[in-house]
């Protein structure tokens, strides 16, 4: 028996791991556009959901990464570490989570 069929079967024990292991596959759950929301102190934002998981809020680009993507969320993490969670109902995105802020916002269409 050659030693390449005995660790065949446990070769993807031995494989390299993605970085990224929260990530899936699924496709972009949620439908780039133009949201609102309103923080604790009344004030009005803007938040931009472009391709690729561009997002800007209040006209100012966040750099992002995907963490996790399924149908009911998207789960990104900004350059600073904070998580932000995008919670989706049919694909179109309903609340949105500021880890920095420790807060939630109902979104609105723009």
């Amino acid at each position: 028996m050659k030693f390449n069929s005995l660790i065949k079967p446990f070769q993807s024990l031995f494989r390299k791991r993605d970085n990224n292991v929260y990530k899936t596959s699924v496709k972009n759950p949620i439908f780039p556009g133009t949201y609102h929301y309103t923080d604790n102190n009344s004030h009005r934002h803007t938040l931009e959901i472009q391709s690729a998981f561009d997002l800007k809020i209040d006209r100012h680009s966040v750099p992002v990464q995907v963490k996790k993507t399924d149908r009911d969320e998207v789960v990104l993490v900004d350059n600073f570490g904070y998580k932000i969670e995008i919670q989706t109902n049919a694909g179109k995105p309903i609340k949105f989570y500021d880890e920095s802020d420790n807060a939630t916002y109902k979104l609105s269409l723009a």
